[in-house]
C-alpha cells in the first residue's frame, strides 16, 4: 500500500453485524439524534487519531489492528443511529467521514441552534413515566450537547444542578426542600446523588405497597 493510500471500509459488513441490535433501539426526539454520551465520542477520537498518523507509524505494531479498530469504529457509529439518520450518511464509506457528516448536520454552532438548545435545556422537566435514569440520561445529553455547541456555552456545574432540581416532579420535593434550604454549596453530584437515595427510596415503599 501506497503512504498516501486512505484504508477504506465496506459499511455493509458493519451495518450487517449490528443492524439487528441497532433495531431494538429506537430514536424519537427530532426524527432520531446522536446519542452523544455513548462510545462513538472514544471512537472517533480513535478515528482522527489514526488519520493524524503517518504510514510509518501505522506500520508499526501500535496499528497492527488499525483495520479492525476502525471497522470496530464504523459499526459502533451505525448502531447509536436510528434509520432516518443513517439516510443522512448513507453515501460516507468510512468511520471518520461518517462522523464528520454527522456533527455537520447535528453539532452546528449556529445562534439558533444555541437558542434552541438552551430553551430545551433551561425547560426540562423530567417525566414521571420514565425512570430516573432515564431522565438523568436525557438531562446529561441535553447538557453535553448544548457544551458541544460552543466553547463558552458549557454551564457551571451550580447551574446544571440548579436545572436538574428544577425539572423534579412533585413526588421529589421533599428531596429538593431539602437540598434548597440543608445545605450551603450545590453540586451536581450531591443533587444526583440525594435523587437516587430518594428514588430507591420511592420504589422500596411501591413494593410495600404491594
Amino acid at each position: 500500500m501506497k503512504p498516501n493510500d486512505e484504508r477504506k471500509l465496506k459499511p455493509t459488513e458493519a451495518q450487517q453485524n449490528c443492524s439487528y441490535v441497532r433495531k431494538e433501539k429506537e430514536r424519537s426526539e427530532c426524527g432520531g439524534s446522536i446519542d452523544v454520551t455513548c462510545e462513538p465520542f472514544w471512537v472517533v477520537s480513535q478515528i482522527k487519531a489514526v488519520k493524524d498518523t503517518t504510514y510509518s507509524d501505522r506500520a508499526s505494531s501500535k496499528w497492527l489492528n488499525v483495520d479492525d479498530m476502525l471497522e470496530m469504529a464504523l459499526g459502533t457509529i451505525i448502531l447509536n443511529l436510528s434509520d432516518n439518520v443513517l439516510r443522512e450518511v448513507n453515501d460516507e464509506t468510512t468511520a471518520f467521514d461518517v462522523w464528520k457528516k454527522l456533527e455537520s448536520l447535528y453539532l452546528t454552532k449556529s445562534l439558533t441552534n444555541k437558542i434552541y438548545l438552551k430553551e430545551r435545556l433551561f425547560s426540562f422537566k423530567m417525566d414521571p413515566n420514565k425512570g430516573l435514569g432515564q431522565n438523568l440520561d436525557e438531562f446529561k445529553r441535553m447538557t453535553i450537547e448544548l457544551a458541544n455547541a460552543g466553547e463558552k456555552e458549557k454551564l457551571s456545574d451550580e447551574n446544571e444542578a440548579i436545572i436538574l432540581l428544577n425539572s423534579l416532579p412533585d413526588s421529589f420535593r421533599d428531596v429538593k426542600a431539602a437540598i434548597k434550604y440543608g445545605i450551603t454549596s450545590l453540586s451536581l453530584e450531591k443533587c444526583i446523588s440525594a435523587l437516587k437515595s430518594k428514588d430507591l427510596e420511592l420504589k422500596t415503599e411501591r413494593k410495600d405497597n404491594v
